[in-house]
């Protein structure tokens, strides 16, 4: 598409320090041009470079090098592996590449989930149907025990129904095994044919290189679950040294493993590999075959002029948006609505006894508030200037996409900190680990595990009584890189995941001659000003990071809430009032548009999500490091009144509890503080942002599509 081709371009041809371009038309060319540069592209490839490279014009190692590589990642590259595969079939001219692709992808994603749900679903049942109490054989004391139950029943489950669990779950991982290995062979079978069909248009260009079973050495390895792939200094050489922050930062998390000692890049599922061919593509194919939906594969000249339709008349009914979205929006929407029937089923029903209509009046009301921030930021004020289609692609890739790529990082970042804060409590500690073991050794003051007394306190409880700002700088880490960094990141890639010809920089016409010669639609379109392409970047933003927080808050309201109804519904609304992510997600969009539309030099992804953190990370940080200091107050209550037995007692209770309140108001009056100053500065920037935006307009006669103000 224009959007990743004009960066593309900008990161290979040669820069001159010229003026910030003044035209949504200007800062792109047309398709002809296009296609030339694209031509142009292909004679600056050497063959000493497709020979380091193994026939490829970019390294394995390149990841992150071009926006759209982040689609790798999403689903193990299931999708983007699917879409390669079409694109090339399309290109070769096959007939039923179109559709068929479509079904495809449709059915690996659905033989790849339908059966892990079906053992959730028969886990949940068993757990319910073939569950005994131990009351029999459970003991209730009247004080709490050492692992801290009091009285809690103890349950069995059916030894049969166990067994045959077991058995399902071994059947499970075979099955999976056995699908991961069979699509090695497609994988391999792809890259081959596309590593023929680059050379023969390198070929065509001037390039000349003969096709050896030399290149052929690591397609096997690039494709397993998990490999090291080897590469050479020349290799390293050949990848562009012009990288943006994130290409910075996976560098090093590669380098930290194994790529500065043994010259490996480690890589899961065959993700990198798939980008890789996917910049392939993006080389040596016409960019017409790009316009085209995921998953889907629906061409936008079949679902867009509808929509430019509905934005030339000013059609404002809800309905007849609805009615113009794409196939994929459709099947999204079908989708979420079928799996809110098996929730209400589930409800309804005796399936799972943790989960009553209550409880699915909750989650109800979770999506709803999701709906009520994409009907203030689309619908009540940019309904034209994005279409319906893009919003439910948006978020379908935030709540998907970016939340699922957030837990695996946040999951891995974590566990690292975890390792090294435990590591620094072994070695500062130690004394007292060895006095606590001393003590569990005599008898005195043993604690279950040896990591407690019957006076002490647990490990991580004294390091951080003994090395405060150790915990501090631990929760700064926590704030800042494991949830502030990740989640903003991975909200920005759930933006450049979606592929829609809403963002496309919209000309009087959208395809060329080419297209034309191919059979498809000539379509006319509106020209789309600077103010409206901004506004539709930030609703676009604003509706992935909705998507990202309604998943996020479901997670929270029934995982993490405690179970009663009472609670989940406290968390619901904790969440509903503090939407720090569609906050970032809009500071993002300033950034984005400044480097997009206004064509400011040195912007990229590092400077478009920096204020973002610093706005997430602030927020995290207080709420971590005040509850660090209410825990910390409570813990030291809890000891001061055991050993307290004077009459003063219940005074000092008093003036600890009322010091905890104060910690708790504290820490909601300075989220609000943080939530406000976001909306502030977002709303300053966008202002400006908005004048320099229509002085672009004014100067080329441009024209919005509606007349409301950026949001």
């Amino acid at each position: 598409d224009h959007l990743s081709l004009f960066f593309h371009l900008k990161r290979i041809l040669p820069t001159t320090d010229t003026a910030p371009a003044t035209s949504l038309a200007s800062t792109t060319t047309n398709n002809n041009n296009t296609a030339a540069m694209m031509e142009g592209n292909s004679t600056m490839v050497s063959s000493t470079n497709l020979t380091t490279l193994d026939g490829f014009s970019s390294s394995v190692c390149d990841m992150f090098t071009d926006k759209e590589d982040c689609c790798a990642i999403a689903c193990c590259g299931v999708c983007q592996a699917q879409r390669n595969r079409h694109l090339l079939a399309m290109d070769a001219g096959s007939a039923n590449s179109n559709r068929g692709s479509g079904n495809s992808v449709l059915t690996k994603i659905a033989k790849a989930i339908l059966p892990i749900a079906l053992y959730v679903i028969a886990t949940m049942y068993v757990v319910h149907n073939f569950t005994t109490d131990g009351d029999d054989t459970a003991t209730t004391t009247d004080n709490e025990g050492e692992n801290g139950e009091n009285g809690e029943d103890t349950t069995t489950v059916d030894p049969q129904a166990a067994q045959t669990l077991t058995l399902l779950l071994l059947l499970l991982l075979i099955y999976y095994t056995y699908m991961a290995c069979t699509a090695v062979k497609y994988h391999v079978a792809f890259r081959r044919e596309l590593r023929h069909r680059a050379l023969a248009h390198y070929n065509e260009h001037g390039v000349s290189l003969a096709h050896n079973r030399y290149m052929e050495r690591s397609d096997n390895a690039l494709h397993q679950l998990c490999c090291c792939y080897s590469f050479s200094r020349d290799e390293m050489v050949s990848i562009a040294s012009d990288v943006d922050f994130c290409t910075k930062l996976w560098s090093i998390v590669a380098n930290m493993c194994c790529g500065a000692c043994c010259q490996c890049w480690c890589q899961c599922c065959g993700m990198c590999a798939t980008a890789q061919e996917y910049r392939e593509l993006k080389r040596v194919l016409p960019p017409s075959l790009f316009k085209t939906d995921y998953i889907t594969n629906q061409p936008w000249s079949e679902y867009f002029p509808a929509i430019e339709a509905l934005r030339s008349n000013h059609v404002t009914s809800m309905l007849a948006h609805f009615r113009a979205i794409s196939n994929l929006s459709a099947l999204l929407l079908k989708s979420t609505a079928a799996i809110l029937l098996f929730y209400t089923a589930l409800a309804l029903t005796s399936i799972d006894a943790a989960f009553t209509w209550p409880n699915m009046l909750v989650l109800l009301g979770t999506c709803f508030q999701a709906v009520f921030v994409l009907y203030v930021t689309h619908w009540y004020y940019c309904r034209l200037d994005v279409s319906m289609d893009t919003v439910i692609k948006m978020f379908a890739s935030g709540f998907v996409f970016s939340t699922s790529i957030a837990m695996v990082c946040e999951g891995l970042i974590s566990s690292v900190l975890q390792i090294i804060v435990g590591f620094l409590a072994v070695v500062l500690e130690y004394d007292y680990i060895v006095s606590q073991n001393e003590d569990a050794a005599s008898g005195n003051n043993a604690g279950e595990d040896g990591a407690t007394s019957g006076d002490g306190v647990s490990l991580m409880t004294k390091l951080g009584d003994d090395y405060p700002w150790i915990m501090g700088f631990f929760l700064f880490l926590n704030a800042f890189v494991v949830a502030a960094l990740t989640e903003e990141l991975c909200k920005h890639f759930g933006f450049w995941m979606v592929s829609t010809p809403d963002l496309e920089r919209r000309t009087t016409t959208d395809n060329d001659d080419k297209d034309e010669d191919q059979g498809q639609q000539r379509v006319a379109v509106e020209s789309q000003s600077h103010v409206s392409a901004g506004s539709a970047i930030t609703v676009a933003m604003v509706a992935a990071a909705t998507g990202f927080a309604c998943c996020e808050n479901i997670v929270y309201v029934f995982s993490y809430s405690g179970g009663t109804l009472g609670d989940e519904v406290g968390v619901l609304i904790a969440r509903s009032l503090f939407p720090v992510h569609p906050i970032a997600a809009a500071i993002q969009s300033i950034g984005v548009c400044r480097r997009d539309l206004e064509g400011s030099i040195g912007v990229g992804i590092g400077r478009v999500i920096l204020p973002a953190i610093v706005l997430h990370g602030s927020f995290d940080f207080v709420l971590m490091l005040l509850g660090f200091i209410g825990q910390h107050m409570s813990d030291s209550a809890d000891e001061s009144t055991g050993d307290d037995t004077s009459n003063n007692t219940a005074d000092d209770s008093d003036e600890q509890d009322l010091e905890l309140d104060s910690i708790t108001v504290l820490s909601f009056v300075l989220s609000i503080v943080l939530v406000i100053g976001g909306i502030v500065y977002y709303f300053v920037c966008a202002r400006r942002q908005r004048a320099r935006l229509m002085l672009l307009d004014d100067t080329q006669g441009s024209h919005r599509l509606i007349d409301h103000t950026i949001i």
